[in-house]
């Protein structure tokens, strides 16, 4: 929020539309891109996708996503450098991987992508070209309510639907297995929720959300410092509740802890324990779900969607471990 929209606030405070106001500032916020466009047009361009959108009679919405193709670099060209850096709130961080060229093509199978809240498929380019680059395809959708959505906010738990019904689409089950979904903050409570319901073989969960109150909570505090010290947290916890009533959740439905632990799949969740919007710190439930939990304290909320040396090791090593050679890597 910038402080020319201040006096808004203090009007909505004044005026006893606090929780109103919050609600709205939720649903609408917007995250920058990890990376620049310099950075991103150093990529090959066989590594851009191409834009869809699925529909179906029965559904209310359509969902817009990016689709890319795996992607190996020739033995003469020179190593693919992938780039991120961001700014944002209290969050900062620069990450720059030089792709190792003995990983390219290494793996198959399709990796769906699903961002956090606020942010977009397109926020996801850089790092599909990490997982092009292994030998997967990647499919990035917007969320509902988010990018080129038109439905609204869905808060992770309504959009589990939708996605199942991509994911069992005639043109993403034509591509190869295994199916692999990954999502970072809120798109991780969606990844829980759409594994619940449909036919994916693992998870990955980047900086996984907390409760939505909890995680509404530490997000003003890290991405609007100066806000939080005028806005009580009561006011921002009724925001956040009515956020959820708008979209007929409950509180409950947004611990995505509830169900983990009746996933059948192989679970990755990587972050750091001292993120205050993630709920990595819960390691007995998150051990008590089975999943394989990474801890990097160097991490923040927004790095966890950068490979650096350290996240490209666990998540290479999850899925040797996890996977066996038939399924994934390829001979």
């Amino acid at each position: 929020m910038t402080i020319k929209r201040w006096p808004v606030l203090l009007l909505a405070l004044l005026a006893g539309g606090c929780a109103s106001y919050v609600a709205d500032e939720i649903t609408h916020s917007k995250v920058a891109k990890p990376f620049t466009v310099k950075a991103l047009s150093t990529l090959p361009a066989a590594l851009a996708g191409q834009a869809g959108s699925f529909c179906q009679a029965q559904l209310a919405y359509c969902v817009p996503y990016t689709l890319a193709s795996p992607y190996t670099p020739s033995a003469q060209q020179a190593p693919v450098t992938l780039q991120w850096s961001s700014q944002q709130g209290q969050l900062t961080f620069n990450k720059v991987f030089r792709f190792p060229a003995a990983q390219a093509g290494q793996y198959h199978g399709t990796i769906i992508l699903l961002h956090g809240h606020g942010a977009s498929k397109e926020s996801w380019a850089m790092t599909s070209a990490y997982f092009q680059m292994l030998g997967f395809y990647t499919l990035a959708p917007d969320l509902m309510g988010e990018g080129a959505s038109q439905a609204p906010f869905g808060v992770g738990v309504n959009d589990a639907p939708l996605l199942n019904a991509l994911i069992n689409s005639e043109r993403v089950q034509q591509l190869p297995g295994p199916v692999i979904i990954a999502g970072h903050s809120l798109g991780a409570l969606a990844a829980v929720k759409t594994a619940l319901i449909s036919p994916v073989q693992g998870v990955m969960l980047f900086a996984p959300m907390r409760r939505f109150d909890e995680a509404s909570l530490a997000v003003s505090q890290v991405f609007a410092p100066i806000r939080s010290r005028f806005v009580p947290d009561a006011n921002i916890l009724d925001g956040a509740q009515l956020t959820l009533e708008r979209a007929g959740v409950s509180l409950k439905q947004t611990d995505m802890l509830n169900d983990v632990g009746e996933l059948t799949v192989p679970v990755l969740v990587y972050g750091s324990s001292e993120d205050t919007i993630s709920n990595l710190n819960e390691q007995q439930r998150w051990q008590a779900a089975g999943a394989t939990r990474v801890d990097v304290q160097d991490e923040n909320h927004l790095s966890v969607v950068a490979i650096d040396k350290t996240q490209d090791q666990a998540i290479t090593q999850w899925l040797s471990v996890h996977f066996n050679s038939d399924k994934v890597r390829k001979k």
